[in-house]
């Protein structure tokens, strides 16, 4: 008598925590997948990245705001576990340097 695998893959989204906040600069982020089951991972699917092998990690775009990361894990018997995690980009600063102001000759000011 052969016994069916009825329990989903264990499935835990090892970094970035839950509600990281990175600074404008950071563009991409990579996200670490510990994925396990008594029937073997098939795959895991991190963003739009399958993986089949590990180490489960791959680099994922960010856009300016929030990103939610979605993070999927299929067993050798087609079951699924799904998580998620977002991510907030900051707003860039924009120009942050202040003008320089010369005076060059009496009464004229020049900004630069």
């Amino acid at each position: 008598l052969a016994l069916v695998d009825t329990t989903r893959p264990v499935l835990s989204i090892v970094s970035p925590s839950k509600d990281t906040s990175v600074p404008n600069g950071t563009a991409s982020m990579q996200v670490v997948v510990s994925a396990s089951d008594a029937s073997g991972i098939d795959s895991v699917k991190i963003g739009s990245q399958k993986l089949t092998a590990t180490p489960y990690t791959a680099s994922v775009d960010l856009a300016v705001g929030s990103d939610t990361i979605v993070v999927q894990v299929w067993d050798k018997a087609g079951l699924r576990s799904t998580k998620s995690v977002v991510v907030t980009r900051g707003k860039s600063l924009g120009d942050t340097t202040r003008p320089v102001i010369k005076v060059e000759k009496e009464g004229v000011l020049y900004l630069g």
